[in-house]
Protein backbone atom coordinates (compact mmCIF):
# COMPACT_ATOMS: atom_id res chain seq x y z
CA UNK A 1 0.00 0.00 0.00
CA UNK A 2 1.28 3.33 -1.04
CA UNK A 3 1.75 6.07 1.59
CA UNK A 4 -0.73 8.53 -0.50
CA UNK A 5 -3.37 5.49 -0.02
CA UNK A 6 -2.60 4.82 3.89
CA UNK A 7 -2.54 8.64 4.51
CA UNK A 8 -5.74 9.18 2.43
CA UNK A 9 -7.50 5.96 4.19
CA UNK A 10 -6.65 7.11 7.92
CA UNK A 11 -7.89 11.07 7.35
CA UNK A 12 -11.16 8.89 6.14
CA UNK A 13 -11.26 7.30 9.23
CA UNK A 14 -10.09 10.10 11.52
CA UNK A 15 -13.30 11.95 9.47
CA UNK A 16 -15.40 9.24 9.56
CA UNK A 17 -14.90 9.03 13.56
CA UNK A 18 -15.32 12.32 14.13
CA UNK A 19 -18.80 12.52 12.65
CA UNK A 20 -20.08 9.33 14.56
CA UNK A 21 -18.67 11.30 17.96
CA UNK A 22 -20.20 14.27 17.05
CA UNK A 23 -23.34 12.70 16.11
CA UNK A 24 -23.49 10.83 19.17
CA UNK A 25 -23.34 13.82 20.99
CA UNK A 26 -26.69 15.13 19.64
CA UNK A 27 -28.20 11.76 19.37
CA UNK A 28 -27.26 11.67 23.55
CA UNK A 29 -27.65 14.97 24.60
CA UNK A 30 -30.49 15.92 27.40
CA UNK A 31 -33.29 16.92 25.43
CA UNK A 32 -35.02 18.68 27.89
CA UNK A 33 -32.63 21.50 26.96
CA UNK A 34 -33.56 22.10 23.10
CA UNK A 35 -36.33 24.35 23.95
CA UNK A 36 -33.72 26.59 25.93
CA UNK A 37 -31.76 26.58 22.71
CA UNK A 38 -34.38 27.65 21.00
CA UNK A 39 -35.21 30.34 22.89
CA UNK A 40 -31.65 31.42 23.14
CA UNK A 41 -31.40 31.66 19.37
CA UNK A 42 -34.61 33.42 19.13
CA UNK A 43 -32.92 35.91 21.76
CA UNK A 44 -30.29 36.40 19.38
CA UNK A 45 -32.34 36.87 16.33
CA UNK A 46 -33.91 39.70 17.76
CA UNK A 47 -33.17 42.98 16.31
CA UNK A 48 -30.58 45.10 18.39
CA UNK A 49 -31.51 47.55 21.26
CA UNK A 50 -35.16 45.77 21.09
CA UNK A 51 -35.75 45.47 24.24
CA UNK A 52 -36.65 47.88 27.35
CA UNK A 53 -38.03 44.78 29.39
CA UNK A 54 -35.61 41.45 29.93
CA UNK A 55 -36.45 39.15 31.88
CA UNK A 56 -34.13 36.49 33.55
CA UNK A 57 -34.36 33.16 35.60
CA UNK A 58 -35.52 29.94 36.20
CA UNK A 59 -38.22 27.70 34.61
CA UNK A 60 -40.18 29.34 37.42
CA UNK A 61 -39.71 32.76 35.22
CA UNK A 62 -39.31 31.57 31.74
CA UNK A 63 -42.92 29.69 32.47
CA UNK A 64 -44.16 32.42 35.41
CA UNK A 65 -44.04 36.02 33.43
CA UNK A 66 -46.09 36.30 30.28
CA UNK A 67 -43.79 38.70 28.41
CA UNK A 68 -46.65 39.04 25.79
CA UNK A 69 -48.90 40.16 28.29
CA UNK A 70 -46.83 43.08 29.15
CA UNK A 71 -45.80 44.01 25.49
CA UNK A 72 -49.78 43.79 24.88
CA UNK A 73 -50.81 45.80 27.97
CA UNK A 74 -47.71 48.66 28.37
CA UNK A 75 -46.50 48.74 24.76
CA UNK A 76 -43.24 48.70 25.27
CA UNK A 77 -41.10 45.63 23.78
CA UNK A 78 -39.83 42.81 25.69
CA UNK A 79 -38.12 39.25 26.24
CA UNK A 80 -38.36 36.70 28.65
CA UNK A 81 -34.64 35.79 28.83
CA UNK A 82 -35.18 32.67 31.11
CA UNK A 83 -34.81 28.72 30.71
CA UNK A 84 -34.85 25.68 32.56
CA UNK A 85 -32.54 25.22 35.72
CA UNK A 86 -30.62 28.95 35.61
CA UNK A 87 -28.86 28.48 39.25
CA UNK A 88 -27.51 32.14 39.93
CA UNK A 89 -24.11 32.07 37.70
CA UNK A 90 -26.25 31.14 34.76
CA UNK A 91 -28.48 34.63 35.48
CA UNK A 92 -25.66 35.93 35.29
CA UNK A 93 -24.03 34.53 31.94
CA UNK A 94 -27.76 35.39 30.60
CA UNK A 95 -27.90 38.87 31.52
CA UNK A 96 -23.62 39.82 29.87
CA UNK A 97 -24.96 37.82 27.20
CA UNK A 98 -27.93 40.17 26.54
CA UNK A 99 -26.04 43.20 27.00
CA UNK A 100 -24.25 42.52 24.24
CA UNK A 101 -27.03 43.57 22.06
CA UNK A 102 -29.82 44.87 24.09
CA UNK A 103 -29.83 47.61 26.21
CA UNK A 104 -33.04 47.27 28.34
CA UNK A 105 -33.83 50.00 30.97
CA UNK A 106 -35.25 47.26 33.55
CA UNK A 107 -34.39 43.98 34.45
CA UNK A 108 -36.74 41.38 36.32
CA UNK A 109 -34.95 38.91 37.85
CA UNK A 110 -36.39 35.73 39.29
CA UNK A 111 -35.10 34.40 42.40
CA UNK A 112 -35.73 30.60 42.44
CA UNK A 113 -32.12 29.71 42.59
CA UNK A 114 -30.82 32.58 44.44
CA UNK A 115 -28.53 30.64 46.64
CA UNK A 116 -27.17 28.19 43.93
CA UNK A 117 -24.27 28.77 41.88
CA UNK A 118 -22.18 25.85 40.14
CA UNK A 119 -19.16 25.41 40.80
CA UNK A 120 -16.47 23.10 39.69
CA UNK A 121 -18.44 19.86 38.42
CA UNK A 122 -18.66 17.53 35.05
CA UNK A 123 -21.45 19.05 32.12
CA UNK A 124 -24.81 18.52 32.89
CA UNK A 125 -27.77 20.17 31.03
CA UNK A 126 -27.67 23.61 32.41
CA UNK A 127 -24.13 24.18 31.34
CA UNK A 128 -24.94 22.27 27.79
CA UNK A 129 -27.41 24.62 26.79
CA UNK A 130 -25.13 27.44 27.07
CA UNK A 131 -23.27 26.47 23.70
CA UNK A 132 -25.94 28.44 22.48
CA UNK A 133 -24.06 31.48 23.65
CA UNK A 134 -20.77 32.66 21.59
CA UNK A 135 -17.77 33.06 23.25
CA UNK A 136 -17.17 36.49 25.23
CA UNK A 137 -15.01 37.26 27.94
CA UNK A 138 -18.07 36.43 30.20
CA UNK A 139 -18.77 33.36 29.07
CA UNK A 140 -15.49 31.94 29.05
CA UNK A 141 -15.06 32.74 33.04
CA UNK A 142 -18.57 31.38 33.18
CA UNK A 143 -17.56 28.24 32.18
CA UNK A 144 -14.28 28.29 34.49
CA UNK A 145 -16.13 28.55 37.17
CA UNK A 146 -19.08 25.86 36.21
CA UNK A 147 -16.36 23.19 34.90
CA UNK A 148 -13.41 23.88 37.19
CA UNK A 149 -9.56 23.04 35.93
CA UNK A 150 -10.88 19.13 35.00
CA UNK A 151 -9.84 18.88 31.35
CA UNK A 152 -12.64 16.30 30.40
CA UNK A 153 -15.04 18.89 31.88
CA UNK A 154 -13.85 21.11 29.44
CA UNK A 155 -13.41 18.61 26.51
CA UNK A 156 -17.21 17.00 27.39
CA UNK A 157 -18.41 20.83 26.32
CA UNK A 158 -17.40 20.98 22.90
CA UNK A 159 -17.52 17.09 22.51
CA UNK A 160 -20.79 16.65 24.26
CA UNK A 161 -20.71 12.54 24.19
CA UNK A 162 -17.93 12.81 27.04
CA UNK A 163 -20.17 14.36 29.23
CA UNK A 164 -23.35 12.08 27.82
CA UNK A 165 -21.73 8.88 26.95
CA UNK A 166 -23.88 6.62 29.45
CA UNK A 167 -26.99 8.30 28.48
CA UNK A 168 -28.11 5.49 25.94
CA UNK A 169 -31.45 4.55 28.38
CA UNK A 170 -32.76 7.97 27.65
CA UNK A 171 -33.15 7.87 24.28
CA UNK A 172 -35.95 8.56 22.12
CA UNK A 173 -37.74 9.51 18.91
CA UNK A 174 -36.68 13.42 19.84
CA UNK A 175 -33.28 12.63 20.40
CA UNK A 176 -32.92 11.67 16.65
CA UNK A 177 -34.48 14.63 15.05
CA UNK A 178 -34.39 18.29 16.63
CA UNK A 179 -36.15 20.84 14.90
CA UNK A 180 -35.65 24.56 14.99
CA UNK A 181 -38.57 26.30 17.33
CA UNK A 182 -36.51 29.24 18.00
CA UNK A 183 -39.56 31.23 15.37
CA UNK A 184 -42.02 29.98 18.55
CA UNK A 185 -39.96 31.57 21.17
CA UNK A 186 -39.61 34.34 18.77
CA UNK A 187 -43.64 34.96 18.98
CA UNK A 188 -43.95 34.42 22.32
CA UNK A 189 -40.91 36.75 22.84
CA UNK A 190 -38.78 34.24 24.59
CA UNK A 191 -41.75 33.18 26.86
CA UNK A 192 -42.87 29.56 27.73
CA UNK A 193 -46.43 29.03 27.64
CA UNK A 194 -47.97 26.02 29.82
CA UNK A 195 -51.60 25.37 29.10
CA UNK A 196 -52.33 22.50 31.73
CA UNK A 197 -54.12 23.12 35.09
CA UNK A 198 -53.06 20.95 38.28
CA UNK A 199 -54.43 22.34 41.58
CA UNK A 200 -52.07 23.07 44.45
CA UNK A 201 -51.86 23.82 47.82
CA UNK A 202 -49.33 26.70 49.00
CA UNK A 203 -48.59 26.23 52.21
CA UNK A 204 -49.61 28.99 54.63
CA UNK A 205 -46.53 29.26 56.14
CA UNK A 206 -44.17 29.38 53.13
CA UNK A 207 -41.74 32.05 54.07
CA UNK A 208 -41.27 31.54 57.54
CA UNK A 209 -38.48 29.45 57.57
CA UNK A 210 -35.72 31.50 56.48
CA UNK A 211 -32.01 31.09 55.69
CA UNK A 212 -28.92 33.71 55.03
CA UNK A 213 -27.38 33.99 51.80
CA UNK A 214 -24.30 32.38 51.18
CA UNK A 215 -21.09 34.55 50.39
CA UNK A 216 -21.05 33.50 47.13
CA UNK A 217 -24.07 33.78 46.02
CA UNK A 218 -23.99 37.64 47.52
CA UNK A 219 -21.04 37.88 45.69
CA UNK A 220 -22.60 37.00 42.79
CA UNK A 221 -25.46 39.09 43.15
CA UNK A 222 -23.54 42.49 43.53
CA UNK A 223 -21.80 41.59 40.31
CA UNK A 224 -25.14 41.41 38.61
CA UNK A 225 -26.09 44.27 40.87
CA UNK A 226 -22.87 46.49 39.73
CA UNK A 227 -23.22 45.15 35.72
CA UNK A 228 -26.92 46.50 35.90
CA UNK A 229 -25.44 49.80 37.38
CA UNK A 230 -22.99 50.62 34.86
CA UNK A 231 -25.33 49.91 31.88
CA UNK A 232 -28.16 52.19 34.10
CA UNK A 233 -30.45 49.18 34.20
CA UNK A 234 -33.22 49.46 36.94
CA UNK A 235 -33.34 45.58 38.82
CA UNK A 236 -36.85 43.97 39.86
CA UNK A 237 -36.24 40.98 41.69
CA UNK A 238 -39.20 38.95 42.38
CA UNK A 239 -40.47 35.32 43.58
CA UNK A 240 -43.02 33.34 42.32
CA UNK A 241 -45.21 31.37 44.42
CA UNK A 242 -45.29 27.91 43.87
CA UNK A 243 -46.42 24.66 46.62
CA UNK A 244 -43.32 24.91 48.44
CA UNK A 245 -41.30 26.60 51.13
CA UNK A 246 -39.18 29.35 50.09
CA UNK A 247 -36.16 30.39 52.51
CA UNK A 248 -34.63 33.63 51.22
CA UNK A 249 -37.40 35.99 50.89
CA UNK A 250 -35.78 37.95 53.88
CA UNK A 251 -32.58 37.66 52.72
CA UNK A 252 -33.78 39.23 49.19
CA UNK A 253 -35.61 41.96 51.05
CA UNK A 254 -32.28 42.97 52.76
CA UNK A 255 -30.51 42.81 50.26
CA UNK A 256 -32.44 44.82 47.60
CA UNK A 257 -33.13 47.50 50.30
CA UNK A 258 -29.18 47.97 50.94
CA UNK A 259 -28.33 48.02 47.10
CA UNK A 260 -31.29 50.03 46.10
CA UNK A 261 -33.52 47.40 44.19
CA UNK A 262 -37.24 46.29 44.30
CA UNK A 263 -38.01 43.07 45.57
CA UNK A 264 -41.71 41.34 45.41
CA UNK A 265 -42.25 38.11 47.19
CA UNK A 266 -45.53 37.31 44.94
CA UNK A 267 -46.30 34.38 48.00
CA UNK A 268 -47.52 37.42 50.15
CA UNK A 269 -48.98 39.08 47.06
CA UNK A 270 -50.88 36.14 46.17
CA UNK A 271 -54.52 37.67 46.50
CA UNK A 272 -53.34 40.90 45.37
CA UNK A 273 -52.54 39.37 42.27
CA UNK A 274 -55.61 37.03 41.54
CA UNK A 275 -53.81 34.06 41.59
CA UNK A 276 -55.63 30.91 42.21
CA UNK A 277 -54.18 27.41 43.49
CA UNK A 278 -57.16 25.78 41.96
CA UNK A 279 -56.76 27.28 38.55
CA UNK A 280 -53.05 28.99 37.61
CA UNK A 281 -50.72 26.23 37.67
CA UNK A 282 -49.37 23.67 35.71
CA UNK A 283 -47.49 21.60 38.49
CA UNK A 284 -46.66 21.81 42.04
CA UNK A 285 -43.45 23.93 41.01
CA UNK A 286 -44.49 26.08 38.21
CA UNK A 287 -47.76 28.67 37.09
CA UNK A 288 -49.35 27.97 34.04
CA UNK A 289 -50.13 30.61 30.79
CA UNK A 290 -53.13 32.29 32.94
CA UNK A 291 -51.26 32.44 36.02
CA UNK A 292 -48.32 33.95 34.05
CA UNK A 293 -50.24 36.47 32.53
CA UNK A 294 -51.40 37.77 36.23
CA UNK A 295 -47.88 38.20 37.57
CA UNK A 296 -47.14 40.01 34.28
CA UNK A 297 -50.65 42.67 35.27
CA UNK A 298 -49.43 42.24 38.49
CA UNK A 299 -45.54 43.67 37.88
CA UNK A 300 -46.69 46.29 35.35
CA UNK A 301 -47.14 49.59 38.04
CA UNK A 302 -43.56 48.72 39.30
CA UNK A 303 -42.20 48.84 35.48
CA UNK A 304 -44.69 51.71 34.98
CA UNK A 305 -42.68 53.33 37.76
CA UNK A 306 -38.99 52.38 36.87
CA UNK A 307 -39.75 53.69 32.99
Amino acid sequence: MSIRKLLIETICILAGLSVAIWYLGILLRPTDTDSCIDTINAFHNATDDSFDVICYGSSHGWRGLSTPRLNKDLGICSYNYGTNFQQLNTEKLFIEDSLRTQHPKIAIIETYRVNQVINSQPMDGEIYYTRAISSFPGKREYLRQCLGDDIINHIAYYVPFAAFHENWMNITKESFWRPDNSGVFEKTCGFCPISEIIPVHIPADACTSQKELSDEALDCLESIVRICDENDIKIIFYTTPYAEVYEYSKAMSDFAKEHNCTYINLFEKIEEAGIDENTDFSDEGHLNTAGAEKVAVYLEKYITELL
